[in-house]
């Protein structure tokens, strides 16, 4: 185990901008990790607030991959590509939204959170 901790890892990291993502990907970025960030929206401008600044904070930290949703085609095609060998997958973020609405769906939420999880793991 402790190897494992000693070298440098590839790490594919979802929930970037989350407030505990953005201290995850930072924390192992300064540790020498090689994180490679998803992001759902298009590009850094499409974020707002709070959101966007940790991931202008991160810029040079990490390698960003722009609407890359977890389970979609340009993720699982990032898994697939020869760039795309990870040591470890970090599935920090999830579709919660709209979560404190009478209205929210929890079963669209974890087929959102679990989406072709048997090719991720494949």
């Amino acid at each position: 185990m402790e190897a494992i901790l000693l070298r440098k890892l590839k790490i594919l990291f979802t929930g970037t901008s989350s407030f505990t993502g953005y201290w995850f990907v930072c924390s192992l970025a300064e540790a020498g990790h090689e994180i490679t960030a998803v992001l759902t929206r298009s590009n850094a401008d499409a974020y707002e607030g709070i959101r966007r600044m940790r991931i202008e904070h991160l810029f040079g930290k990490c390698r960003f991959e722009y609407d890359c949703r977890f389970g979609g085609t340009r993720f699982t095609d990032l898994l697939r590509s020869s760039s795309g060998t990870f040591d470890v997958l970090c599935h920090h973020g999830a579709d919660v939204t709209n979560y404190k609405s009478p209205d929210f769906e929890p079963v669209v939420a974890l087929q959102n959170n679990t989406a072709n999880i048997g090719a991720i793991f494949a």
